[in-house]
């Protein structure tokens, strides 16, 4: 069974692997160390942030990452297991944002990637392969961020502003496969200082 309490969760491996395989419930806050990689086999759900401060694989299914009243913060690489392509969904509490600060499908396609939470996005590294992209609230990009979905309706939404960061060089890229691979922005500014 899952793992089911109000206490802080903080995981160390050093250099080995977390293997998840089962939800993970109502736990206060969620860390893993840096080191190797979480094999996400379940949903987590905390009252407080969480943060992955390894590699992590989608395994198993698509994944749901649920916070009521912090961040969520990837650390490192983001990708699906070998041969499939599984969903990422993260959703926030309030102003909370999803912290992306490692490339995301870079050895395997990440599916659908929809984040929701008045928070938005702050994405700090590149989105090299994705389904689709919808993003909730504020996205901010950092500096030589290039973002690029594909395959059919290879769509990518940003429901907010997409803000780039100062000075920022960003390439949104949707594939341009098929005729509904549609790139959607409400307000695109820049955060100069």
């Amino acid at each position: 069974t899952g793992v089911d309490g109000n206490d802080n969760l903080t995981i160390t491996s050093g250099s080995g692997n977390i293997k998840i395989d089962q939800n993970i419930s109502v736990v206060n806050q969620f860390v893993t160390d840096a080191g190797g990689k979480t094999v996400l086999g379940g949903n987590i759900t905390s009252a407080g942030l969480q943060t992955f401060g390894n590699n992590v694989e989608l395994e198993g299914g698509n994944r749901v990452i649920t916070t009521t009243a912090d961040v969520v913060t990837f650390g490192g690489l983001i990708d699906s297991e070998t041969g499939e392509v599984r969903n990422l969904t993260v959703n926030t509490a309030g102003a909370a944002a999803t912290i992306f600060n490692g490339v995301v499908g870079g050895g395997v396609k990440v599916g659908d990637i929809i984040i929701s939470g008045a928070g938005g996005l702050d994405l700090n590294a590149v989105i090299t392969n994705a389904a689709s992209i919808n993003v909730t609230g504020n996205t901010l990009v950092a500096d030589s961020v290039t973002i690029t979905t594909s395959g059919t309706a290879a769509t990518q939404i940003y429901q907010d502003a997409f803000i780039l960061d100062s000075d920022a060089d960003v390439t949104v890229d949707s594939g341009g496969d098929a005729a509904d691979d549609d790139i959607t922005f409400q307000e695109i500014s820049s955060n100069n200082d």
